[in-house]
């Protein structure tokens, strides 16, 4: 027969193998919606990035066109792909940060409600088997009582 003890450990490696394996599927798919989620994001950014540069830089040489030529339209450009990175890296950088805070908040609200199920999970064993457990030792005594008065009754003859 299991002692507490042993039913504690039982316990303890069952919630560490739970655990692990809730750990890696979870791993598994945040990696594949945060690799789907930023592939959606780079095709929107780069085709609405490729637009706005688009209309940015025709009407930027429109004007800088008519007004000189040469070393002038270079150093706009120059100015204005130094503005639009400048802005892309902006934008990157605030985006990732809304992402991954938003990322962190999603891996912690599921994280308790996975830890809370484990351990509901876990008390609801618990209590199972401590009933079943009851259950044997009250039928078990039972039967013992019954057996010593068998015994007693056998014993007066």
């Amino acid at each position: 027969m299991l002692e507490q003890q042993d039913y504690e450990q039982l316990g303890g490696m069952i919630q560490t193998i739970v655990a692990g394996t809730l750990e890696q599927k979870l791993d598994e798919k945040l990696d594949e919606k945060l690799d789907q989620k930023l592939l959606v994001f780079k095709k929107e950014f780069t085709k609405e990035l490729k637009e706005g540069l688009k209309i940015e830089l025709r009407e930027e040489l429109n004007k800088d066109l008519s007004k000189t030529l040469g070393k002038q339209v270079d150093d706009s450009i120059a100015r204005n792909n130094e503005v639009i990175f400048e802005r892309i890296d902006d934008s990157i950088t605030k985006n990732n940060e809304v992402i991954f805070k938003r990322i962190d908040d999603s891996i912690a609200k599921n994280n308790e409600i996975i830890f809370k199920r484990i351990d509901d999970s876990i008390a609801r064993s618990e209590s199972f088997l401590l009933d079943e457990i009851d259950r044997f030792y009250t039928l078990t005594k039972d039967r013992l009582d019954r057996l010593e008065k068998k015994v007693d009754e056998i014993t007066v003859y």
